[in-house]
């Protein structure tokens, strides 16, 4: 009497998929810090102070708020609002909502959650 065991284990087709679903968790990971970001993100609550018809809506800087996937290794996550700059640099100045650093903080913060979530993503898709 023999037993026979076969399996059938195709490693390439799941390097393919992981390839292919790679980016789609990337997108994911950069949604999920875009989001902590935007709550983060200052509010210009003074608008008497507004000197830019720009800066008149409060929530313009956390509206410009994108991520995209740039390439198979890379996404970008940031604010295109012509003051996000000095907003999220200048600590020096006082957010009665939002802080400065709205945008480094979550990097750091949500790094293990984002990582999570494209470990999630891939191991969905196998």
């Amino acid at each position: 009497m023999s037993i026979r065991i076969e399996n059938s284990l195709n490693l390439g087709a799941m390097r393919d998929r992981v390839r292919e679903v790679s980016p789609e968790a990337l997108n994911d990971a950069a949604q999920h810090v875009l989001e902590v970001a935007r709550e983060k993100a200052p509010l210009l609550v003074d608008l008497k102070r507004a000197n830019d018809q720009r800066r008149a809506d409060p929530g313009a800087l956390r509206a410009s708020g994108y991520a995209r996937v740039v390439d198979d290794t890379t996404a970008e996550v940031g604010f295109s609002e012509f003051y996000a700059g000095w907003q999220h640099e200048r600590t020096d100045y006082h957010h009665q909502v939002g802080q400065a650093k709205y945008l480094e903080e979550p990097l750091v913060t949500e790094k293990d959650e984002a990582m999570r979530i494209m470990a999630r993503r891939i191991g969905d898709a196998l």
